[in-house]
């Protein structure tokens, strides 16, 4: 992946104020302990901040460098971290519609600083959640946000249905509940099959059966809209199951990633929260 410390990048300061006119704005947010589907908020809690730093010009579906920089309280540079789920950092950039969603694993250059490439695939804006542990520490998540130039479209409303076919594989998303209320419990399962209808094998992700992200929708992305919830390890074959807390009402999409013989299975839903 490509080092994007070159000259033709435009630096943004913490405050994501711009070095001129011509850079383009990128948020920049302390980071809190989110919220994890087990409720467990265990290690200490230390401010954390990211940077961004991107070209000054972006277009649609081509592929730039993104170079990403992890502070502490004091704005020094972190230079250690825990690896959880098999990797140091996990970056998460959904479109601010929620209809793209992109799970990158940025290279770690040292000293604080991360690197990868991307491509957003329309104009709009963009929101990265960044997810890491700093050593000895609990798992932290700090955003940085992305505009790209160019008309917008309309965003569709969302969609609940509850079976999806990627491209051989069939997957079903089952509640434990009629209805999901805020602040209770509440399993997800996912079912996945072949074309044939029958259970498929899977293989661990990141470590785990499988990776679940939650997204709040809303105009404005934070980082209590991003939640992300934990595989148990035991459930029937063809089946993935995670327990969650939605923190508040409203509309939520999940995208549950599942590893099918090398291949990764990223299936998307909506769900609402009352």
């Amino acid at each position: 992946m490509q080092d994007s410390g070159n000259g033709d990048m435009a630096q943004m300061n913490h405050e994501g104020d711009a070095g001129s006119d011509s850079h383009m704005e990128h948020g920049n947010d302390e980071a809190t302990p989110h919220h994890h589907s087990s409720g467990n908020s265990e290690g200490s809690v230390t401010t954390t901040q990211a940077k961004l730093t991107v070209p000054a010009e972006i277009a649609p579906d081509r592929s730039i460098p993104l170079e990403i920089l992890i502070t502490d309280a004091e704005k020094k540079l972190i230079s250690q971290f825990d690896i959880f789920q098999e990797k140091l950092l996990h970056a998460i950039a959904v479109s601010n519609d929620l209809q793209f969603y992109n799970h990158i694993h940025p290279d770690y250059q040292g000293n604080g600083k991360f690197t990868t490439n991307i491509a957003f695939p329309k104009p709009g804006d963009y929101t990265i959640f960044l997810d890491y542990k700093p050593a000895g520490e609990a798992e932290r998540v700090s955003l940085v946000t992305v505009s790209v130039p160019g008309t917008t479209e309309a965003t569709p409303q969302p969609d609940f249905t509850r079976e999806k076919t990627i491209d051989d594989t069939k997957v079903e998303l089952t509640l434990d509940a009629p209805t999901l209320k805020e602040n209770e419990d509440v399993m997800l399962q996912f079912t996945l099959k072949d074309a044939s209808g029958n259970p498929v094998e899977l293989q661990p992700y990141l470590g785990e059966r499988g990776h679940l992200v939650i997204v709040k929708k809303g105009d404005l992305l934070t980082e209590s809209s991003y939640l992300h919830s934990h595989a148990m390890k035991e459930s029937p074959a063809g089946q993935v199951q995670f327990h969650t807390q939605f923190p508040e009402s409203g509309q939520y999409k999940m995208w549950g990633q599942f590893n099918r013989n090398g291949q990764i299975v990223t299936a998307d839903f909506w769900v609402n929260v009352e």
